[in-house]
């Protein structure tokens, strides 16, 4: 396992300050089934496979799948809620599994993808489309910034931070 220390935040730093390598996405609605993919708006130079996986872990969220929200997550995640919350992989997990309520969709727009090495920073609105047991339902529209690492051939989310956009 890698440790992330001083030279990995130092390459954060430097991708934040490097041109935007991907080009941007349109809207890209994420439900199950499964009928559009943020692969299928991103040009085959922008990180396929990263793509590929941001996909995956939508569709993992819809089906409210364990494993595939284990397989997404990085083992140190650090995902910071809108209410302050910081959570690590399985309260993470725990958290978006949570008895009584389901994801039927994720939906990215806005998508940027700035790649530095084994890093890559993700930009972009975040909908999340959510039904209760009781029959409410309700939106959650989110603006977030992602990293994502490349290790041992795949990529994983390592942090995510959302906020309420101001608009």
């Amino acid at each position: 396992m890698k440790s992330f220390h001083i030279s990995s935040l130092a390459a954060l730093l430097a991708a934040l300050l490097l041109p935007v390598v991907a080009v941007q996405a349109q809207t890209v609605p994420a439900t199950a089934p499964h009928t559009s993919s943020a692969a299928d708006n991103i040009s085959p130079d922008a990180g396929q496979a990263l793509l590929r996986t941001l996909d995956q872990w939508r569709a993992a969220v819809v089906a409210g799948d364990r494993a595939g929200l284990e397989h997404a997550y990085h083992e140190q995640l650090s995902y910071g809620h809108t209410d302050g919350e910081v959570l690590g992989r399985a309260p993470q997990i725990d958290r978006t599994l949570v008895p009584g309520r389901r994801f039927t969709a994720v939906d990215v727009t806005d998508l940027v993808i700035r790649r530095r090495g084994e890093l890559a920073l993700v930009t972009g609105g975040f909908a999340f489309h959510i039904k209760r047991d009781d029959g409410a339902t309700s939106v959650s529209r989110l603006s977030g910034l992602d990293v994502w690492v490349l290790e041992n051939g795949r990529w994983q989310l390592l942090a995510r931070q959302l906020t309420r956009p101001t608009h």
